[in-house]
């Protein structure tokens, strides 16, 4: 049997000249398990999370998807960064989310010593729990809302999502539906990684299927992808998606069920003798 092949600290070197941040973190978490053994890798890695830090201040603004993935790998245990660092890419998220206090205190928490996170925390800091016949077990915390108007939106983004999510509660009424569910929440990346074009694997971050059905008697594992399909999906960019979702799901193995309603709807029964079809077929 052919022994793995150890990664090519070079890469590091090669991603980091040309400041690809995000393939840069997808490598590390790769190959957590491997840098700490790897002294020239480990090395590698010093050095880019010392670059990174470095830029930070001037790149923040541009800066999305990485700085999650960073504030992760550390909390996640995946790969723990120097406490300072760790602290400045927390403030960082904190001020990405100025406008959405809830998840700013949440990200406030891990770092409360920096200034930034402890004026949030003093602003919307954490409620006191509140007394309840079960408190000696379970803790109830309340954070109030603040004076303003609710900016809540629905999970359904047209009547027909939430006519094919009600078409689909009556048909797979043994399962668990549900709208707009992220591939991440349901796919292991680190098996399909490997197989992944490059806009592939950053679709995979954001791409969302529009209903998938869980069998709750499973551990609530998905069992039937949907994606329904408007003029929009014509579009190129969002057909170039289509393409990515399509092959991602492909690849785990699964199915997706792609509707198309050409006719006048008149509402979930539109959709339930279709639904019907589907859960015989399977």
């Amino acid at each position: 049997m052919t022994a793995p092949v150890p990664p090519d600290h070079e890469v590091v070197y090669r991603l980091l000249q040309d400041r690809q941040w995000a393939a840069l973190l997808d490598f590390v978490y790769r190959h957590r398990a491997t840098i700490p053994s790897d002294p020239l890798l480990a090395q590698a890695v010093t050095t880019f999370v010392a670059t990174f830090q470095a830029v930070l201040p001037a790149e923040e603004p541009a800066l999305g998807d990485e700085l999650e993935r960073l504030f992760l790998l550390h909390t996640g245990g995946f790969f723990r960064l120097p406490e300072a660092f760790f602290g400045e890419v927390v403030a960082a998220l904190v001020r990405r989310h100025a406008g959405q206090p809830e998840r700013a205190v949440g990200y406030a928490r891990h770092a409360p010593a920096h200034p930034v996170c402890a004026a949030v925390l003093e602003a919307h800091g954490p409620p006191l729990p509140v007394p309840h016949e079960h408190g000696d077990a379970i803790e109830w915390r309340v954070q109030p809302a603040a004076p303003a108007e609710a900016a809540v939106t629905s999970l359904f983004r047209s009547a027909q999502e939430r006519d094919f999510f009600l078409a689909a509660r009556e048909v797979f009424a043994a399962y668990l539906p549900y709208p707009n569910v992220a591939l991440a929440a349901v796919l292991d990346y680190d098996r399909l990684h490997d197989r992944l074009s490059p806009a592939e694997r950053r679709y995979f971050f954001s791409g969302r299927v529009d209903l998938v059905v869980f069998d709750q008697h499973d551990d609530y594992r998905p069992r039937y992808f949907f994606e329904l399909d408007s003029p929009l999906h014509d579009e190129e960019a969002r057909r170039r998606r289509d393409r990515h979702k399509e092959r991602i799901l492909a690849l785990a193995g699964q199915t997706l069920h792609r509707i198309r309603h050409h006719g006048r709807r008149t509402g979930p029964a539109d959709f339930v003798p279709l639904l019907r079809a589907v859960a015989a077929s399977r």
